[in-house]
């Protein structure tokens, strides 16, 4: 059951990093990034395309530790920007921007399959940018209809925040 299931769940993430590849790409063109060949792949856990196989080989060591060692709930996502892999190659500013595009291509992805954009969440996100970098985030998020981005530097918003609410001393004022 854990095999057939874990490739259902395998083959729907390829499926949605292909859908989700294109939007990446431009999204992190457009945050000043050079997405290069391939910035999304989606990295399994398993050897190869037969996960029945690979539990089997394992299970004696599953047991014993009373956990599953492979399958899909340990794949992960790869973000790469010219050829690196940022996780272990990126800065942090880099690793940001990269994962910011991600978002955004999501939220591209939603909008174009439901026709309406979702609301957008952005908690710190302009911490590791040059003011460049910020400028290009702000005009990217500035396109949806509801967003809200939090800062701890007001100065990082400049004069574009539509609404301002600061929070100070466990207070809130607009």
């Amino acid at each position: 059951m854990l095999a057939g299931a874990g490739a259902e769940l395998g083959a729907a993430r390829e499926r949605l990093c292909t859908r989700l590849l294109p939007r990446l790409e431009a999204r992190l063109a457009e945050l000043g990034g050079d997405p290069g060949a391939g910035p999304l792949k989606l990295v399994s856990n398993t050897d190869g395309p037969d996960l029945l196989a690979t539990l089997g080989s394992s299970r004696r060591r599953d047991i014993d530790r009373g956990a599953t060692g492979r399958g899909p709930h340990l794949d992960d996502v790869e973000l790469r920007e010219s050829g690196r892999d940022l996780r272990r190659f990126g800065s942090q500013g880099e690793q940001r921007r990269a994962l910011l595009a991600l978002i955004l291509a999501e939220a591209d992805l939603l909008t174009s399959e439901r026709g309406e954009q979702p609301l957008l969440l952005l908690d710190d996100v302009t911490g590791e940018f040059d003011a460049e970098r910020r400028t290009l985030l702000l005009d990217a998020v500035s396109r949806f209809e509801q967003a809200i981005v939090t800062t701890t530097d007001e100065a990082d918003l400049g004069s574009r925040a539509s609404a301002l609410v600061r929070v100070a001393a466990g207070k809130v004022a607009a």
